[in-house]
């Protein structure tokens, strides 16, 4: 199998999936405001996002044995025919006036449902399609390219709306999971494990084995447990954002945007930095003390005189930068380091981890804001993303799995040709 960068697997998957993601930018714009547009309703808005976190919730740790057992090629695939079908459904029904909010609510369940098996496929599928000298410039390529890809398509749905309407902005949408599925047809993925029928039993056992290999790995079990923490302690920045620019600046809701942003961008800035320099691989301490600059910066925001506002856009910038160099190095360390035949439960149980105290924080945050002052909600989960912080860097020979790679050979050698 071809190992280097630019091979046309990784090609191909990276391209398919950036015109998914444009589309997918162009739909989100469409479906919010479709919603709107019928309702009115926050709380329709509010329920939309609750039924996709809860499904995703629900089925991160169950997906994993499927991209496992499964061919990710063929999970990647279909799962993108899915999403591509049920959107140009919908822009169908928005066309002949068929929508109901049941029917959307029930189409981005099944929507979300997809992501939660293709999110794990595609992060799996990376370590066998390029070499472990290249994982963190392949992660970054694609985490800048998807950023721009949500800029671009998030801009270009809202200037479109008012042009073509919803029907077309969700057809779009449709159609670019259709382009991205058929450009992943010619993908070659080789299978991590012998093909078998995946049965109640075998689905047990499965799911068994993969919560076992976490436990008997203390770097992963305390990697999982920060993780939990450090996602909690984030949440509020960025639930109570609006009432932060509106109230606490008195600003409008292009400050907002503005600040919104800068975020993306650094998020872009991040991924660059580590796709084209060492600067990161030669300064580890930025990985492992990130969280702890975020959470400064952060814990700042409320502290700085409202009429400086335009510093809140270095703040967040800040913030997205430290985001895409925490996230692209500890995801390509992982891929580095589990065994493939194990990479889609393992990364199931994280992203699970991710959701999991999710809809707590922002409950949470929203029941807070109405008794205590923002500035004191954020540097209250500053100082506790500060502490998750002092727990990542206690877990155990953390720095070796930032640094040390596995050989690809021994990637190779765990891979079966399909």
């Amino acid at each position: 199998m071809e190992k280097k960068l630019f091979n046309k697997d990784f090609v191909l998957l990276w391209l398919g999936q950036t015109v998914s993601q444009l589309g997918t930018g162009v739909g989100y714009i469409a479906t919010l405001w479709w919603v709107q547009r019928e309702t009115g309703s926050a709380l329709a808005l509010g329920t939309l996002a609750m039924v996709q976190t809860l499904v995703a919730f629900l089925l991160s740790p169950f997906a994993g044995v499927v991209v496992d057992r499964l061919s990710r090629k063929w999970i990647i695939v279909v799962t993108d025919i899915i999403r591509g079908v049920i959107n140009c459904y919908f822009a169908y029904a928005v066309w002949t006036n068929t929508l109901t909010l049941p029917l959307l609510y029930v189409g981005s369940a099944i929507t979300s449902a997809c992501a939660q098996f293709f999110n794990p496929a595609i992060t799996a599928a990376i370590p066998q399609l390029v070499s472990k000298n290249f994982l963190d410039k392949a992660n970054s390529i694609r985490n800048v390219t998807n950023n721009l890809a949500n800029i671009f398509g998030y801009s270009l749905g809202g200037i479109m709306l008012a042009l073509v309407g919803i029907p077309a902005l969700l057809f779009i949408n449709g159609i670019s999971y259709l382009l991205s599925a058929f450009s992943e047809l010619f993908i070659y993925i080789p299978a991590v494990q012998e093909k078998i029928k995946l049965n109640l039993k075998v689905f047990v056992d499965d799911l068994k084995s993969g919560l076992q290999y976490v436990k008997n790995d203390t770097l992963l079990v305390g990697l999982m447990k920060t993780m939990l923490i450090i996602n909690f302690a984030f949440v509020p920045f960025f639930v109570l954002l609006p009432k932060f620019v509106g109230d606490y600046l008195g600003a409008s809701s292009d400050v907002f945007g503005y600040i919104s942003s800068a975020q993306t961008v650094g998020l872009i800035l991040g991924g660059m930095l580590i796709a084209l320099t060492s600067f990161v691989k030669k300064n580890i301490w930025l990985i492992k003390w990130g969280i702890t600059i975020q959470a400064i910066a952060l814990m700042i925001a409320p502290l700085v005189p409202v009429q400086y506002w335009g510093i809140q856009l270095l703040i967040y910038g800040l913030f997205g930068l430290m985001n895409s160099v925490i996230n692209i190095s500890f995801f390509s360390a992982l891929q580095r380091r589990i065994d493939p035949a194990f990479m889609g439960k393992v990364l199931s149980f994280i992203f699970a981890m991710i959701l999991g105290l999710q809809p707590v924080a922002n409950g949470l945050s929203g029941i807070l804001a109405d008794y205590i002052s923002i500035a004191a909600i954020f540097i209250g989960a500053g100082v506790l993303a500060i502490f998750s912080n002092l727990l990542l860097v206690r877990v155990p020979n953390l720095e070796s799995f930032l640094l040390q790679p596995q050989s690809d050979e021994i990637l190779e050698s765990k891979s079966l040709e399909i």
